[in-house]
Parts: structure tokens; sequence; C-alpha cells
């Protein structure tokens, strides 16, 4: 929901507040933590705004703005005093929604999440947060489509058992290969009864790809892989199902993509290059195998277009 001053966060816990003092600050259960850290003690006397389409102070002298551009904007008086810096990365009209502030011309919202997030979303995603950069927010797994096979549809638990993280946590992808000589969706279930019958809580990996192309949800993205220790807590872990090895038929350009797909879903660009290593990298195994390893290279430049 919104108020003049403030976003709040559906559970009530997370809210966004436009102060007298010309700051704007997060809370989360009544305790700060986020705010802009401006300093308008230097500034000339403000003046009163009374706009909608932001944030206002209850003296009415700092406004939050949405612009149609797509950065946020903190004005005091006529300065702008903190700017999120993230103009022309996305547009077009946003779906239907209530619980945020939006830009005049409907393309971006600010939005309070329950997880603790405050996030300004675009018609292409998020494009910024108060928990840093362009960072997803809170469901960070590919939407489901007709090359999406979910968890529910393999028959599984929507919860995935394991231990829970943030998504915010996950800095690396680790990819792997099942060794396996099919590449289907039974032989992806065979990993999870496999995995079960080591007494895991769930299939170790957060997501199968098959050779074409198809995504296979594993663990939630919240929840931490069982596939390259001590690298888990903070790594992303795609296996590809079948075989990566020197030959093999399941090393396809489609599947590629789909490991490009997924990481760009779950890590977009914050800066900086997405690492992308092979299971080999950080433990003693020929995985992901020779030929798919070969490939990291071309799923990585992928990742860096924008693919």
């Amino acid at each position: 929901m919104s108020n003049r001053d403030r976003i709040v966060s559906a559970d009530g816990r997370t809210t966004l507040i436009v102060q007298n003092d010309g700051n704007v600050v997060q809370y989360r259960d009544r305790g700060p933590v986020w705010d802009v850290r401006v300093n308008i003690g230097a500034l000339g006397a403000p003046v009163t705004f009374d706009r909608a389409d932001g944030l206002v102070s209850e003296d009415g002298r700092t406004y939050l703005a949405v612009q149609n551009d797509g950065n946020l904007v903190l004005y005091h008086g006529c300065d702008i005093v903190w700017n999120s810096g993230t103009s022309a990365k996305g547009s077009g009209p946003m779906p239907e929604r209530a619980e945020g502030v939006r830009s005049a011309d409907g393309s971006f919202e600010l939005v309070a999440q329950d997880d603790d997030n405050v996030v300004l979303q675009g018609a292409g995603g998020p494009v910024w947060s108060t928990k840093g950069g362009d960072v997803r927010a809170a469901a960070p797994a590919p939407a489901p489509s007709s090359s999406t096979i979910t968890r529910s549809q393999l028959g599984w638990p929507s919860q995935s058992g394991g231990t829970r993280r943030s998504p915010d946590s996950i800095v690396a992808v680790y990819v792997h290969h099942g060794e396996s000589s099919t590449s289907d969706v039974s032989t992806w279930k065979g990993y999870r009864a496999y995995h079960l019958s080591k007494g895991w809580a769930d299939i170790g990996y957060n997501y199968g790809v098959l050779a074409d192309g198809t995504i296979l949800e594993g663990r939630r993205v919240d929840v931490v892989p069982a596939a390259q220790a001590p690298y888990n807590t903070k790594g992303l872990a795609i296996c590809l199902v079948g075989s990566g090895d020197s030959g093999s038929p399941h090393v396809t350009s489609a599947a590629l993509r789909s490991i490009a797909q997924i990481t760009l879903s779950v890590l977009p660009h914050r800066g900086s290059p997405i690492t992308i290593k092979g299971h080999r990298d950080v433990n003693p195994t020929r995985c992901p195998g020779d030929l798919l390893y070969s490939k990291l290279p071309d799923i990585r430049a992928m990742v860096a277009a924008g693919w």
C-alpha cells in the first residue's frame, strides 16, 4: 500500500519514508536499514511540494519522484540532492499494481516488498533496489514458460528442502553435468531420487537444462544447493542433464543459451562481470565434462551480451 509520505510492504514490516530532515529511510520492524544519507544543511530555503506521483515528506519540503526515464530522484526545494542513476534502463507500461508509487506514465514503480527490499521495477524487471545496484528482488527464478518445467509440474513439493538463504547472497554460477547417457525429464527425476537416497534434503542442483534447452527447476533459488562444497552458500548450481564429455550430443547451442538465460535471470548485471565456473574449478572432479567446460567462455559471452 502507499501513503503520501511512505510506501509499506504488504506484511507491514518494511517501510520507505520521506522524512522532514530531507532523508529517505527504509525501516524494517521499526529499525532503520537503509537511507540515502543526504546532507541538506547547505541548501537554500525549500519549496513546498504538492505532488501525487511521488512520495512527499510531512512538511512538504522533500519529494521523492519516480520519473518516466527510470530514475528515482530526491528533491529538496528546487535542488536535486540524490538520484538512483538508473535512467533509460527500461520502458513500457507496468502490470497493474497498487502497492507502490509509479512514474506518471506507468513505466516504473517503486515497491516495498515483504523480503526486506525496496525495489524500483521497470517493464523489463528490477533496475534498482535498496540492497544495492541492479539486484533482483523477491522472486529470482525465471518465469515459468513453455520451455521451463516447474517443481509442481515435475510432481515435486513446491517448497524444496534445504537451508534457506537470501537470493542476493548469490555471487557465482557453477556449471555441472549429470554424467548420464540420457537427457530427459525422467533422468532429472532420477538425479533427485539418487540425492534423496543419500539423505540429502532435495536434489542438489538449483536448475537442470536438457539438451533441447528445456529448463527444469531443482532446489529453489532461495535454498542453498548441495553441489560444490564449500561454495554452496553463495553459489547457483546449474546442471546439464546428460553428459558434458567430449563427443556428447547433449552439449547443444540450446542448452548453452538456457544456462545463460538462467544466469541472467538470477544474477542480473551488478556493475561487474558475473562469475561462471565449472565444478572442476573448485573441486577435484572432471565435472562438467571436457566439452561443456570448453563452452564456458561461450556462456560468459552470451551473459555479457545480455542474452
